[in-house]
Formats: structure tokens, C-alpha cells, sequence
């Protein structure tokens, strides 16, 4: 059985292995930051550029959605004709 302050290790590299920073692991999971990230650089160091990598994909999905909205708002109403 696990204390109190022990993290779910498991839950951690899922999480990691999905993209989230230490810091968003942590919030999710209810968490000391500092804990989240020692678990990772002791547990799962191996698995950094493929958390690097899993980040900037969806930095990058976030981005295209971001423009794709935008085009999309613009299409039926310009800014002026919003205003007016």
C-alpha cells in the first residue's frame, strides 16, 4: 500500500509519455512539482526527447487548430463588419 506522499509511478511515465511537463503532471495527479520531477529524472530519463518530441507535435497541433478556428471565424465575418 502506498503513503500518502508517494507518487504512482506507472501514472507518472503515462502521463510523461503523453507529453506533459513535470509541472502538468503534478497538477493532475495532486502532487508535489518537485517530487513529479525527481520521479522523472530518476524513473525516466531515457524517455526525454520522446516526451520533447511528443510536446512540440502538440504545440504544433494546437497551432494548426489555432489557425484553422481563425480562418474559419474570418470567412463569414470580417473584423469591420463586426464592429459596425
Amino acid at each position: 500500500m502506498r503513503g500518502k506522499n508517494e507518487l504512482d509511478k506507472s501514472k507518472v511515465k503515462s502521463l510523461y509519455l503523453d507529453g506533459f511537463s513535470a509541472n502538468e503532471i503534478a497538477i493532475r495527479m495532486d502532487s508535489n512539482r518537485e517530487a513529479v520531477k525527481k520521479c522523472i529524472q530518476r524513473n525516466f530519463s531515457d524517455l526525454r526527447e520522446h516526451n520533447k518530441a511528443k510536446r512540440e507535435l502538440k504545440k504544433l497541433q494546437n497551432e494548426e487548430i489555432r489557425k484553422i478556428t481563425h480562418r474559419e471565424c474570418k470567412k463569414f465575418m470580417s473584423d469591420r463588419n463586426f464592429v459596425k
